[in-house]
């Protein structure tokens, strides 16, 4: 039906799939594909409503009803991906950053620790040679 629709509106404004592709920057494959209704050839619906729009669009024509055609023949037939559960053993998002603030209060300690380190080792190491070359 969209597709139907689509190539309708560009005939009867005598537009050529090549000038709708300059117009939009859509591959001329996905705007053929568009009209063929061939949604293998198309990326996600959210693409494939973008694309519509901008076809519609660029024939000076208000893409809602384009939109709404495609939307109520169910969309491109594809099943929207169900969100995937966690498993069991995953740890919630909370507690993993929780985990990488601790890391990173680990490091600013050895940094911390280093430091005194080397500020120490600049002020006993002449201190003791000094006192060896005394005796």
């Amino acid at each position: 039906m969209i597709g139907d629709y689509l190539k309708k509106l560009r005939e009867e404004n005598d537009v050529s799939l090549e000038e709708i592709s300059l117009r939009t920057n859509i591959k001329i494959t996905y705007l053929s594909a568009l009209e063929y209704e061939d949604y293998s050839a198309l990326p996600s619906e959210l693409y494939i409503k973008g694309f519509i729009t901008s076809y519609v669009k660029s024939l000076d024509i208000d893409p809602k009803e384009a939109v709404s055609i495609y939307n109520g023949n169910g969309g491109n037939g594809r099943k929207s991906p169900k969100k995937a559960s966690l498993p069991q053993c995953v740890k919630p998002l909370k507690f993993q950053l929780d985990d990488v603030k601790s890391t990173s209060r680990s490091k600013t300690y050895l940094y911390i620790t280093i430091t005194l380190l080397i500020v120490l080792s600049v002020i006993l190491v002449p201190v003791i040679l000094n006192s060896k070359l005394i005796k």
